[in-house]
């Protein structure tokens, strides 16, 4: 089987769909998938050069607002060889490649599935939700109809898909994390007060300031816990370190600014408890790294992946407000048995080998035209 994944872009600063093209294609071919990718070359850095010199990589020139990724190249290179294809595979949804890839390959006959990343969530579906529903009706309208299907990574995130693509055969995949985080040793006791972690962007759906208030709340409070915010702000939120002085916890919080992937590891080692009480989350990678990490785990019910693992009993789900997220970090604490619990989860779930297996599954079944 041959797959063409078409990408706005593959720079690491672009977060998801990146990193699902680093760890979903090289799955993909270990199970004999021929999969190719065919991007642009926006936010490329000296980082990606591990894409960038890729035989099975493509790269068009992109101009314009970073938004839409225009590409005037991008036609002509995809149906350069596109007839070699069996499926092709979009990533992210109302963008100039993704739109661009459907089009063609609808008027060439190829199957296309699309895998939205979160995009057809209600909390980004509302933001310029006018001009969101004009390019659906406009450019997509014709390309959602022939979708042979959409793949989504949590029931969440499907459900919240529904309202945009009622009727468009639903696959899922599971995304995954580093196989090295399941080799980090948490059996080290912090003998100090405990360690709270956040790890991600401070941005305004992610809810940091929740954490923050949590730890002027009696539970946290008597026992001295500390917070440690690692990740680089959008400039969309209030400094927590100005909002932690505010409320006289100012002396408890640390701010280590954005950390590469060697100290997230360390982090994630060194924390008691991982929170991130997000308003929004298709998946929660953050929330699958710290459980393949072995770390407690408290996250809101708007985490993709959440309710699943409650239902293991790997992680704490608390309601988005400082008192409920301080008690279930407290809770979290005193199940001993909890990081066990945690890691076992993301060892039966998270991993690219498992990925890939339901992403063949979704193309072939394409291939085969059954869309109901």
């Amino acid at each position: 089987m041959r797959v063409l994944h078409v990408t706005p872009s593959v720079a690491r600063s672009d977060g998801g769909p990146a990193e699902v093209i680093r760890g979903l294609l090289p799955a993909l071919h270990g199970r004999g998938v021929v999969a190719d990718v065919l991007t642009t070359d926006k936010g490329l850095a000296a980082s990606d050069d591990d894409l960038t010199t890729a035989s099975w990589v493509r790269h068009v020139a992109s101009t314009g607002p970073t938004s839409v990724t225009f590409a005037p190249q991008l036609a002509s290179a995809m149906s350069d060889g596109l007839s070699q294809y069996d499926v092709v595979h979009v990533h992210g949804f109302q963008s100039y490649p993704g739109t661009m890839a459907m089009r063609i390959a609808r008027r060439a006959g190829i199957p296309y599935l699309i895998e939205p990343h979160g995009a057809l969530d209600l909390y980004h579906w509302r933001e310029n939700a006018l001009r969101k529903r004009a390019w659906l009706r406009i450019a997509d309208a014709k390309n959602v109809a022939g979708l042979s299907g959409a793949i989504y990574s949590s029931e969440l995130e499907k459900q919240q898909a529904l309202a945009v693509l009622p009727d468009i055969r639903a696959f899922h995949m599971n995304l995954a994390v580093d196989e090295q985080l399941f080799a980090i040793d948490k059996t080290t006791k912090n003998d100090g007060p405990a360690k709270i972690l956040y790890l991600g962007r401070l941005t305004k759906k992610k809810r940091v300031d929740l954490v923050v208030r949590a730890l002027a709340e009696a539970p946290l409070r008597r026992r001295g816990v500390r917070l440690f915010i690692a990740g680089g702000s959008d400039g969309t939120i209030e400094d927590p370190d100005a909002l932690a002085r505010e409320i006289g916890v100012g002396d408890r919080v640390t701010s280590l600014g954005p950390v590469d992937s060697a100290r997230r590891r360390d982090l994630l080692a060194e924390c008691d408890v991982f929170v991130l009480p997000s308003e929004d989350e298709s998946f929660g990678v953050a929330v699958a790294e710290a459980m393949a990490a072995g770390a407690r785990v408290v996250t809101s019910e708007h985490v993709g992946i959440a309710a699943r693992a409650r239902e293991n009993r790997a992680l704490r789900v608390a309601r988005n407000d400082p008192a409920s997220i301080a008690q279930a970090v407290v809770d979290a604490l005193e199940d001993t048995e909890l990081p066990g619990r945690a890691r076992e989860h993301a060892r039966r779930e998270f991993r690219w080998s498992i990925a890939a297996a339901q992403a063949q599954h979704a193309y072939e079944t394409a291939r085969a035209g059954d869309i109901r």
